[in-house]
């Protein structure tokens, strides 16, 4: 029977291939080519065209405030765009493939409305054709999901044994009523098997890594794929909704297995970027520092480039754990305090604190390690004093800063507790739900707070990588040669922009320092906006202008100054 997988477009501000690796999808099609089953693959994460779109009503008063002109290296927003083949694309492909049952990934609720529309665009081109949805979405709403009439099923939880037997009862013309983990229409109500979860994970086919061009997915010049040595993760973090697809166990494969798969990714001299997707990588120690030391014994000590992009857990991290890691070819751990607050790490139900971060970060310093570091922004009960203290101490350690906007993950105990409503609500609604969209969470902040302490900590971090911390004796040396340092008309206006002119394109360092130096002067945030790009006679032409949406009073800004630097504004 034919079988066409889809790893849909999206549609953001921007465009992370590596997260859109279509791992799940590889092990489906490796589960469904087991059973005799042939398999083709419309990887859309794989395009690396775009195009420009209209954005979500949520996001578009942001835009038209003017912050999607800003060509600041900290930007709140790019451009709105469609990533990936067209709807109309995906139509003529199915029509030509001719598949007997499309299967399409539902990842992220964001772009589940994206998901949705590939479903409409596959039954147009194949009516007679069974549309299965699956991934984290529809697991967590399979009954709404089941409300496009496109779709025929939808899978929960893990794919591979659902999937394939779904796929076999169509085959051969069987019921599909026991298929585990299955959801379906019968007789005008809809019916939800329980999900089942694979506990030798080493039973499963590899994924089918032939599939997929192996140069589409890069970082950097080397080429990338993702593994998993473990799926589960017991923590119940009350944000978290992985639990929905992979479990609360912990279920870990044998080092020995994963390493054989490595082997097998390797051709020659093109050894690619591997990111360990595991939900919790280092839970079990004793198995991290075998799996690091048969990775080190096999390829050799620092070869490899390796990386874990979901995070790892602080407790399992030790100086011995971290220096295994290394060794093994880890360049950087991300790192996740969310917040440096106690009463807000017991409300997410974690187990980290101040202390054991800034342990891991000296090992991983002291092992060669860069470290990053997610501060999460919005989370219900949070304080703005909280953000800004945490901020301002996670930005004096040797760590790049990177907030994260909180919005609620579909099924998640956060969603069900204070957003019930999205249990029922359209894959429109959900696309609101996104940080780039800043979505205002009851008990969290305003659109105008969550802007405004996003900006704050994206130029935080900015501002860290042009010299130390602490001092702002440097920042502002390299800032002395921006407009609003050197401008005559002293005092500036508040509301009024600088114009800058210069002989060619500005860098995004430079673009960086011209809205720093802005800032530095009048205690307001400022962003750049190209206004004419240079030609053999004239410059190029920018405005350093004041930004809109964010807040208003210069005693916020007078009062945290610089994040991690000891500015202090006068006035």
């Amino acid at each position: 029977m034919k079988i066409l997988l889809i790893n849909p477009p999206v549609r953001d501000f921007y465009n992370t291939p590596a997260r859109r690796y279509p791992l799940g999808l590889l092990y489906l099609a490796a589960a469904v080519r087991a059973r005799g089953h042939h398999v083709d693959l419309l990887d859309g994460g794989a395009s690396t065209r775009s195009r420009a779109c209209d954005p979500p009503a949520s996001t578009k008063k942001s835009l038209q405030a003017g912050l999607g002109f800003d060509c600041s290296p900290f930007r709140l927003f790019g451009r709105f765009s469609h990533f990936g083949p067209s709807f109309e694309e995906i139509q003529e492909r199915v029509a030509s493939l001719k598949p007997r049952v499309i299967g399409i990934a539902s990842l992220f609720s964001p772009y589940a409305a994206e998901a949705e529309e590939t479903a409409r665009a596959a039954k147009r081109a194949a009516p007679q054709a069974t549309v299965v949805l699956g991934g984290g979405h529809p697991s967590a709403f399979p009954a709404m999901a089941l409300t496009e009439s496109a779709i025929d099923y939808v899978v929960i939880g893990e794919g591979e044994r659902s999937f394939a037997a779904l796929c076999d009862a169509l085959d051969r013309g069987n019921e599909v009523a026991d298929v585990p983990g299955l959801a379906y229409r019968s007789q005008g109500r809809i019916h939800v098997n329980p999900p089942v979860f694979e506990n030798d994970l080493d039973s499963l086919p590899l994924p089918a890594r032939d599939l997929i061009d192996p140069q589409a997915y890069r970082v950097g010049r080397r080429r990338f794929t993702q593994i998993l040595s473990s799926r589960g993760c017991p923590m119940a973090c009350r944000f978290c909704s992985s639990h929905l697809t992979a479990g609360t166990a912990f279920r870990p494969r044998r080092p020995e297995k994963v390493v054989a798969e490595m082997q097998e990714c390797i051709s020659g001299d093109d050894v690619p970027v591997f990111d360990f997707e595991d939900d919790n990588l280092t839970i079990d120690r004793e198995r991290a520092l075998h799996l690091a030391g048969l990775i080190r014994e096999t390829f050799g000590a620092r070869r490899l480039r390796l990386d874990a992009l979901n995070g790892l857990a602080l407790k399992g991290l030790d100086r011995q754990v971290i220096e295994a890691l290394a060794e093994a070819g880890f360049r950087r751990l991300h790192l996740a305090p969310l917040t440096t607050e106690p009463k807000t790490v017991a409300a997410m139900n974690r187990r980290d604190s101040l202390a054991d971060f800034s342990r891991c970060v000296e090992d991983a310093i002291r092992s060669g390690l860069n470290v990053t570091a997610y501060l999460m922004v919005g989370y219900p009960g949070q304080t703005v004093r909280e953000i800004m203290t945490a901020l301002d101490t996670l930005s004096r350690e040797p760590v790049r800063v990177c907030p994260s906007i909180f919005y609620p993950a579909a099924g998640s105990a956060v969603q069900r507790e204070l957003m019930p409503e999205l249990d029922v609500a359209d894959s429109l609604a959900w696309g609101a739900m996104r940080s780039s969209c800043f979505p205002e969470i009851p008990g969290g902040f305003s659109l105008k707070t969550l802007r405004t302490l996003f900006w704050m900590a994206r130029m935080a971090d900015f501002a860290k990588s042009l010299g130390p911390a602490g001092d702002p004796a440097h920042l502002r040396s390299l800032c002395s040669t921006t407009a609003a340092a050197t401008a005559i008309n002293a005092p500036h206006p508040r509301n009024q922009p600088w114009i800058v002119q210069r002989p060619k394109p500005l860098p995004p360092r430079e673009l960086g320092l011209e809205a720093l130096g802005a800032y530095l002067r009048t205690q307001v945030p400022h962003g750049v906006r190209l206004l004419s790009r240079g030609s053999r006679n004239r410059g190029t032409k920018y405005s350093v202008y004041p930004l809109p949406g964010l807040i208003e009073e210069r005693s916020f800004y007078r009062r945290w100054g610089i994040p991690g630097f000891d500015v202090k504004f006068e006035g």
